[in-house]
């Protein structure tokens, strides 16, 4: 055992440290009550500038979800078609 030690919580005794105590729940506004209010946006300033810029960046962020879609119906597609094949072809044989 060391007298020097400057640590406030030395555990001279050899006792197994305390646990932590639990985490404080997370405290809830103090609303006057729970109901919900509509809420309507009846203008936004913007600037001519930062709305080109704006649609500019929207548009850019569109090419996935577009390329997405495609990706998607070019799979329902193929799948159509190649059931059509299949059933075309088994009509071919059956008819012969």
């Amino acid at each position: 055992m060391n007298n020097l030690s400057i640590l406030p919580n030395d555990n001279i005794a050899g006792d197994p440290p305390a646990p932590p105590s639990p985490p404080a729940p997370p405290r809830r506004a103090n609303y006057p009550s729970q109901t919900y209010q509509n809420v309507r946006v009846v203008d936004i300033e913007m600037g001519f500038g930062s709305m080109v810029v704006f649609m500019i960046k929207w548009a850019f962020a569109s090419i996935p979800a577009v390329i997405a879609i495609f990706a998607i119906f070019m799979l329902i597609f193929v799948g159509l078609g190649g059931g059509a094949a299949i059933l075309a072809a088994l009509a071919g044989s059956v008819a012969k």
